[in-house]
């Protein structure tokens, strides 16, 4: 059957500052753990006899130097048999059934206590005196910090997380406390007071609270001198006006609700302090804005300018194009009339060298049968050498031709008044 429990040598390089081992304290250093193993209690494992004799499993390495011991994830309700790692420095009970503790006086050396998600209902069980430097018991069902002042020569980092605290009465004691995490309980604006002698406090975190009052929770905040990261989200309080412009006012203040204060909103900030320059800041933030809209007008005005001037030439270009095609159907239109109104064959012929073909015969000849502007398809052919061809006759000839190959629908109409009498 295997053991129920493993080991892990820890490096130089991860052993935590919190321990305050010396270099040459002890060699090695061992991680002892028991997660997920079903303990009731280190007692089942044997590994301590009352007579101090030689325990009944074997070890691989020597008791003496386990400094962590990791009992996370089991089914504990006592810490029976805790006794038999006299050196150990942080002990991880996280995940548990522990409604209280046992004094722990003889772990002298414990620095680290995790002992969250368990039913602890207060901190009567904290021993004197202790050297704790961390003390996790987020996710339990405590209501007061009544007992967290015998660790107050030590005690560094306090985490109270998820429970039914209404206040943070007992703090005041935790003269070295630098962090102090405090989230999803029901403090309210009177209870936030008692953190305000911390003088070395770094990191403040009450998010998912009941603080409403933006004047008490600044009043808070200005007076904790070491201050770096605070955290109030979830709170009516973020909802104030001005709320994080009067937290950022604190000089030393580095983020503020999960977000990092830049160089550039310090600045502002800066300024602001001194309400003299608020209407110059008002006054220049306006002409800034100002001069951003005329520039932005003058851009659309220069795009507006182009498109006119673009439709301008179109415009024009049509207008070219519409007069040259009347010019050029009245042109026709007269030599057509011409056609009606003289003989055909001595006008087209005298003097001029054309030849005209059988096609053109005929539609010459419904001209004269009573249609007003006669025209024809492509299949005419008029010629004339260049040498003989007066300007004005070769200029009419290549209107009709002209016209008169854009003119078959015309032809049809011709055609179907052939049979009409003449007009006078």
């Amino acid at each position: 059957m295997p053991p129920k429990w493993a080991w892990t040598p820890v490096p130089p390089s991860q052993v935590s500052p919190l321990w305050q081992i010396a270099p040459d304290a002890i060699k090695p250093i061992t991680l002892f753990s028991v997660k997920f193993k079903q303990l009731a209690s280190f007692e089942s494992l044997q590994l301590s006899t009352p007579q101090g004799s030689a325990p009944p499993t074997p070890l691989p390495f020597p008791l003496a130097t386990v400094v962590v011991v990791d009992g996370s994830i089991n089914r504990m309700r006592s810490l029976r048999g805790i006794e038999a790692f006299p050196n150990v420095r942080e002990l991880l009970l996280s995940l548990n059934q522990l409604s209280t503790l046992p004094s722990l006086h003889h772990l002298e050396l414990l620095r680290v206590l995790h002992v969250g998600n368990n039913y602890l209902t207060s901190l009567s069980w904290i021993w004197h005196p202790n050297v704790l430097v961390h003390l996790n018991v987020s996710g339990n069902e405590i209501t007061t910090l009544d007992g967290i002042a015998v660790c107050s020569g030590n005690l560094q980092i306090l985490n109270v997380s998820e429970n039914k605290l209404a206040s943070l009465d007992g703090v005041q004691h935790l003269i070295h406390l630098r962090e102090l995490w405090a989230q999803a309980n029901h403090i309210q604006d009177a209870g936030v007071a008692h953190a305000m002698p911390l003088s070395r406090l770094q990191i403040l975190s009450l998010g998912q609270n009941q603080l409403a009052n933006l004047d008490a929770v600044a009043h808070v905040v200005m007076t904790l001198p070491s201050l770096e990261n605070i955290s109030f989200l979830d709170n009516p309080v973020t909802q104030c006006e001005a709320y994080r412009m009067r937290l950022c006012q604190h000089p030393g203040l580095r983020v503020v609700d999960s977000k990092t204060i830049t160089v550039a909103m310090r600045q502002s900030f800066d300024r602001l302090r001194n309400m003299k320059d608020v209407d110059k800041l008002v006054e220049h933030t306006t002409i800034e804005y100002l001069a951003h809209i005329d520039a932005q007008k003058h851009v659309l005005d220069e795009g507006i300018r182009v498109h006119r001037a673009r439709e301008q030439r179109m415009f024009d270009a049509y207008t070219r194009y519409k007069h040259s095609t009347e010019r050029e159907l009245e042109d026709c239109v007269q030599f057509a009339h011409v056609l009606t109104t003289r003989n055909r064959t001595g006008y087209l012929m005298s003097n001029a060298g054309l030849e005209v073909s059988v096609p053109f015969e005929k539609m010459a000849n419904a001209c004269s049968e009573g249609v007003e502007a006669p025209a024809t398809e492509a299949t005419s052919v008029v010629s004339m050498p260049c040498h003989k061809r007066p300007e004005s006759r070769a200029a009419a000839t290549s209107a009709f031709v002209g016209f008169a190959t854009r003119s078959s629908a015309y032809l049809e109409k011709c055609q179907s008044h052939r049979a009409e009498p003449t007009r006078g």
